[in-house]
């Protein structure tokens, strides 16, 4: 459990000053639009590689 919740802490990191960063450049809706794609993508590429 602690080595979950220290890689999840890890990462959310990354992806919060991404989003605050494409917040306080672009706007709130170019947060959610990138926010939205990214799993979206992520998805694909699963099904693509078959993982």
């Amino acid at each position: 459990m602690g080595t979950f919740n220290a890689l999840t802490g890890i990462s959310s990191l990354p992806a919060s000053v991404m989003a605050g960063f494409l917040w306080q450049t672009s706007g709130a809706f170019t947060a959610f639009c990138v926010s939205s794609l990214l799993p979206i993508i992520s998805t694909l590429l699963m099904f693509i590689l078959r993982i």
